[in-house]
């Protein structure tokens, strides 16, 4: 089966982590929460948290993932804006 390229995507994960404390996972209120415009077949975003949660430790650091696509590399970094 031949399935063709079309374009380049990119996924980020976002993470409620310190970097001043080695990467660990952090808790806390989200106080402020931007996220790229969601555009049917260009930006997808995975999440279940909304400004004003709060993250627990009871539950991995990952917070959501940024799927981004484009007609190439370029424009798909572009949307993650």
């Amino acid at each position: 089966m031949h399935m063709p390229l079309n374009g380049h995507s990119i996924e980020a994960r976002v993470y409620a982590e310190d970097p001043d404390n080695g990467f660990l996972p952090q808790s806390g209120k989200i106080d402020v929460l931007r996220e790229p415009v969601q555009v049917e077949g260009k930006v997808r975003i995975d999440t279940g948290i909304r400004e004003g949660d709060s993250i627990t430790t009871f539950y991995d650091p990952m917070i959501s993932k940024v799927i981004v696509h484009g007609e190439n590399r370029e424009e798909a970094i572009n949307a993650l804006y």
